[in-house]
């Protein structure tokens, strides 16, 4: 799955925080990959990528990240 926010600059020196809530289908268990990166050229990580593993129940997940890169 990728999500893609459109307009948002993200600025250097600032944090930001990347929440989410997931869970799986018939209680099956699964792990993906969550990072903030540049969409497109380098594609730059500016939240370096995380595993979660996610379940059948609903499970908040909440990630921290200060831009390392000039404001994109």
């Amino acid at each position: 799955v990728q999500l893609m926010q459109p307009g948002l600059n993200i600025v250097y020196g600032k944090t930001y925080e990347l929440t989410f809530s997931a869970m799986t289908l018939n209680n099956s268990n699964s792990a993906f990959e969550v990072t903030v990166e540049r969409n497109g050229g380098d594609w730059a990580k500016y939240l370096l990528p995380k595993v979660v593993n996610v379940t059948g129940a609903v499970n908040t997940y909440s990630f921290q990240f200060t831009m390392p890169q000039n404001t994109d």
